[in-house]
């Protein structure tokens, strides 16, 4: 830890991100500028972004997880942290910084199950949330403190433990306030950006890439649709298409937060059984409009009525899919679409980005969620510190 000046703090963090993608470590090297109380002094700069593959075998269990047992979790869980502590030690060395010269690892893991709260307001009933990616694991690989289990004290309170990352939106693009910042991975989220953090409103707005990932598997057996390329060729099926905007889920007002155990492979064979002779590529072609459709459904119902935004702008691995992004720019018209890029926060280093922000506010025991945004009960500290 260092001070830029008697009463400016500075930490240098490397931030770790897997999503719902299951698919690899995106890993950040940040260095944050009076990460203390207050969040609209704090800077943030990325100093290396990297991102590490998982093993081919380790992909293949976390996409099947409703089929793993207690001892395969157990396992998978240490697994996953050894990959996560490589990711840290490899952005290190790639920074040119040396490993223990950082205050700390903030580890977001990987989610293998959400449950959001479930019931009303008089007779609501927590949900719960397990991350796996064992932080005794990356403490001990990497020589540092671990800060992990981010979403547990906001579900604790009756919040929905996600999103999370609208406190790192805020610091990030409160200079462009108002606006719109979009994640595309696994799940879609957007978070408006406002000019005072109380006033921050976010939520997911349904499926990304989930979706289309899982047809992908099915129908190619490749991971994602490579910029589009198959849907684009496809048809939609308009009556499917209807059927699939007809989900609850959409329909239903913030706080809200949605993961694969809705719009995962199981609502896929649902939806569309496997036994269906529809095309893979008109499949896909519905599943983008799905998405698309969803995300201009949330703006239109829950963001442009109560916020003056006129760009939004875009982060994750759904960006590189042009189709899907030529879909949202023609769906959310007037609209102005942008790459965080532009802002100087690449696209897939912008998760991780935000958890070492996070994880720097709980070293400082900074209160970063935000119960507008989650439904929690109040605000606290998000993470568990794990020392090596």
């Amino acid at each position: 830890m260092k001070r830029a000046s008697s009463s400016v703090r500075v930490r240098l963090m490397i931030g770790l991100m897997s999503g719902t993608s299951r698919d690899g470590v995106d890993a950040a090297a940040v260095r944050v500028t009076g990460a203390g109380p207050g969040a609209v002094g704090t800077r943030v700069s990325l100093l290396h972004h990297t991102r590490l593959p998982y093993p081919r075998a380790l992909v293949l269990a976390l996409s099947d997880m409703q089929s793993l047992d207690a001892p395969a979790i157990c396992r998978i869980n240490v697994e996953v942290g050894e990959v996560f502590a490589r990711a840290a030690i490899r952005c290190a060395e790639e920074s040119g910084i040396e490993l223990k010269k950082f205050d700390a690892v903030a580890s977001h893991g990987q989610t293998i199950w959400h449950i959001p709260p479930q019931g009303g307001s008089k007779r609501k009933k927590n949900g719960s949330t397990f991350q796996i990616g064992e932080p005794a694991v990356i403490a001990r690989r990497t020589g540092l403190p671990v800060v992990s289990g981010f979403r547990g004290a906001d579900m604790a309170e009756g919040g929905h433990g996600a999103p999370l990352v609208p406190y790192a939106d805020y610091i990030l693009f409160k200079s462009k306030a108002p606006i719109a910042v979009h994640n595309l991975g696994g799940i879609s989220n957007v978070t408006v950006v406002t000019t005072e953090l109380d006033n921050v409103r976010a939520f997911d707005t349904g499926p990304a890439n989930s979706l289309m990932d899982a047809a992908m598997r099915r129908y190619f057996k490749k991971p994602y649709d490579r910029g589009g390329a198959k849907a684009r060729k496809g048809r939609p099926d308009k009556a499917l298409l209807g059927r699939l905007l007809a989900h609850p889920y959409l329909k239903k007002k913030p706080p809200k937060s949605t993961g694969l155990e809705t719009f995962g492979a199981a609502f896929l064979s649902e939806a569309v059984p496997p036994r269906s002779r529809r095309k893979g590529e008109d499949v896909l072609a519905t599943l983008a409009q799905f998405t698309a459709h969803s995300v201009a459904h949330a703006y239109r119902r829950f963001v442009l009525p109560e916020s003056a935004i006129t760009e939004a702008v875009f982060s994750g691995g759904g960006t590189r899919n042009t189709f899907l992004m030529q879909l949202l720019g023609e769906h959310l018209l007037p609209l102005k679409l942008s790459l965080s890029d532009s802002y100087g926060v690449p696209v897939q280093a912008k998760e991780a980005m935000a958890f070492a922000v996070l994880g720097a506010g709980a070293l400082e025991g900074v209160q970063t969620n935000l119960p507008k945004v989650t439904g929690a009960g109040r605000r606290v500290r998000l993470g568990s510190i794990t020392m090596p």
